[in-house]
């Protein structure tokens, strides 16, 4: 009878622990809806538009799907982003109308 009492309280103590865990992770992957930050961080610029829109195409940027990192406007009339690179673009400057911040993952 006392196998059985602590083989029941070991079931209990796992499941206990597995909604433990399940209910961290759940809450640390709900932070970046709640902490823009954080959201900013992780998923970057995703509802961003950049300045400069080209009037003949009239469209706007915003980082794409599978777009992260720091990208850039290679010319207004192209209307799309690339990789930022140090030799050919120069410093990034997150406050510049064409250099787009897309977040450590892609959205």
């Amino acid at each position: 009878a006392l196998f059985v009492a602590d083989s029941a309280r070991q079931i209990c103590m796992g499941h206990f622990y597995l909604a433990l865990s399940v209910g961290v992770w759940v809450a640390v992957a709900g932070l970046p809806v709640y902490n823009m930050k954080l959201s900013y961080l992780l998923f970057g610029q995703r509802d961003f538009v950049l300045n400069r829109v080209d009037g003949a195409l009239n469209q706007n940027i915003t980082c794409g799907v599978m777009q992260y990192g720091r990208m850039v406007m290679e010319e207004p009339r192209h209307q799309s982003l690339t990789q930022w690179d140090e030799a050919r673009d120069g410093p990034w400057n997150h406050l510049a109308p064409t250099d787009v911040w897309c977040g450590h993952l892609p959205g």
